[in-house]
């Protein structure tokens, strides 16, 4: 079973940033500390602090417990002596995280007007940018943004990092309407796929190596995110 949580970040100006980045380990906190914008040293911070809360309330361990490491193309996992994977993802002001006992992967876009043709062109596959051409407006760019978070959740899953080419595979529907990932070989790939409407202006996707169906996304909020990690650490 797959589990989605979502979190609107808080303003920045608003948080007691010493405070809250005592709740993540000191190599995490040389890497956000690195980042030049507040606003991604805000999401980097966010999410760390989001996941953590997760598996504090799921599992009952304590925060500190909590060890995250990365895989030599620098996805993050967490060893708890069962199957765990977990993935995150961030965009604008929300926060994603899917957890489940199988790979995951998962992204986060907001829809927002940018050069997105050029984009498709540099980075999409041909039988992809022919969809994008057959569409025109609104459809166009939703479906690009559906693309795109396909595409970077499926990377995601299979946790190679940019050891993949975005252009190297193809995001199609089949028969059923389901999204499959297919290679240049066109065999499809075991992975299943959806997307979702976070709000009006962002869109998610999620990618598994195994079957599932979606639930309710969980809306946590930031406040009760940090006094579980406080309550944790007491």
């Amino acid at each position: 079973m797959i589990e989605i949580y979502k979190m609107k970040l808080p303003d920045f100006q608003d948080l007691n940033t010493v405070k809250l980045l005592s709740y993540v380990s000191a190599e995490r906190v040389e890497k956000i500390l690195r980042l030049f914008k507040n606003e991604d040293k805000s999401r980097a911070l966010m999410s760390e602090l989001l996941i953590r809360s997760i598996i504090v309330k799921k599992f009952a361990v304590n925060n500190e417990q909590i060890l995250i490491h990365r895989n030599a193309y620098g996805k993050p996992y967490i060893s708890l002596g069962r199957d765990f994977h977990y993935n995150i993802s961030h965009s604008g002001e929300w926060v994603l995280c899917a957890i489940s006992h199988a790979e995951i992967g998962i992204d986060i876009e907001e829809i927002r007007p940018i050069e997105y043709m050029e984009i498709a062109r540099e980075f999409f596959s041909m039988k992809e940018n022919d969809l994008l051409k057959g569409l025109t407006g609104p459809a166009r760019l939703e479906c690009f943004f559906e693309l795109w978070t396909l595409k970077e959740a499926y990377i995601k899953a299979v946790g190679k990092g940019m050891g993949i080419s975005l252009s190297s595979f193809t995001m199609s529907k089949n028969d059923s309407g389901d999204y499959i990932c297919e290679l240049f070989n066109y065999k499809p790939q075991n992975y299943q796929f959806q997307v979702m409407k976070i709000s009006d202006s962002y869109i998610g996707a999620v990618c598994s190596s195994l079957p599932f169906k979606l639930a309710d996304i969980t809306s946590v909020d930031f406040r009760s995110c940090v006094q579980c990690l406080e309550s944790s650490n007491s």
